[in-house]
């Protein structure tokens, strides 16, 4: 079973290596940790210009 390691979230780079707990980005040096970074995603609130959460898809 092959394990695909996510694309750099900073510039998009898909040749990114584990190191250690943390992922890291040979070609812009961006550091990341996989949990933080899913964390991130899922807490992510997309808003209007007056900071109103916008409704997604699944809520509508």
């Amino acid at each position: 079973m092959t394990d695909t390691l996510p694309a750099c979230p900073s510039c998009a780079s898909p040749y990114t290596y584990e190191m250690g707990t943390l992922l890291v980005c040979p070609e812009c040096a961006h550091e990341w940790s996989p949990t933080e970074a899913a964390e991130a995603e899922a807490a992510a609130v997309i808003k209007d210009a007056h900071g109103t959460p916008r409704p997604t898809a699944t809520t509508w």
